[in-house]
């Protein structure tokens, strides 16, 4: 009976773990281009004006 239990839980917590790490990588995937292309954009902008 608490072997039942347990593997239950088990699997329950690997669902939401993998449904959690989706979206986090997204985010920080979308993240890095956000800052890659804003970084190269104030760089640029920076270095033209000096």
């Amino acid at each position: 009976m608490k072997q039942e239990i347990v593997k239950d839980l088990r699997r329950s917590e690997q669902k939401e773990i993998k449904g959690g790490i989706l979206p986090v990588l997204l985010v920080m995937t979308l993240d890095a281009i956000l800052l890659g292309t804003m970084g190269g954009y104030i760089y640029e902008s920076f270095t033209s004006d000096h």
